[in-house]
């Protein structure tokens, strides 16, 4: 019996389908998808290398694996919350979904920390391209404001109105 093949997230399955999952849900993320698919390419490094250490024999800790798994039942939860939404709820809901999105990134990059899967340079350039990724999705979402044009578009309607005002009440509060 394989620990690794075992790690199992309740309610969604393995980490292998979870992982598929994941992947297929950045896809749904618009601006953010650059970011997500990153987070998700660091997320199957490390189930790689869970992989390694049970082949030589040197299996983590199980608190460092529930830690793992923990993570990656946190960023589906995350993708499934904030994938394929309207440009108006993504932009008002763009601070909350970015702070969220850097937790994950913190505890992605603690897991590769307590597993030793990383010398310090290969830390600091991850950092350095996720600010960068950061930086390029916080300019997109700028220009999205700036060209009111989309925005509008998608509230032509009474109904998308109003649940946009009601959207911004709400975030306001």
């Amino acid at each position: 019996m394989s620990f690794v093949a075992d790690m199992f997230i309740p309610g969604s399955g393995s980490v292998v389908t979870v992982l598929v999952k994941i992947y297929d849900l950045c896809n749904e993320m618009k601006e953010g998808q650059i970011a997500c698919k990153r987070l998700h390419l660091r997320l199957k490094d490390i189930f790689d290398e869970l992989q390694k250490m049970e082949t030589r024999g040197e299996i983590p800790s199980s608190d460092k694996v529930a830690k793992y798994v923990e993570v990656v039942a946190k960023y589906l939860r995350y993708l499934e919350q904030y994938r394929s939404q309207k440009l108006f709820r993504r932009l008002i809901k763009h601070q909350a979904m970015s702070g969220q999105l850097a937790l994950i990134y913190e505890e992605i990059d603690m897991l590769f920390r307590i597993l030793n899967l990383a010398g310090t340079a290969a830390m600091m350039e991850w950092k350095q391209q996720w600010d960068i990724d950061q930086q390029a999705q916080q300019e997109v979402m700028s220009s999205l404001v700036v060209n009111s044009v989309e925005v509008l578009r998608e509230l032509q309607d009474t109904r998308a109105q109003l649940e946009a005002m009601m959207m911004l009440k709400y975030e306001m509060e």
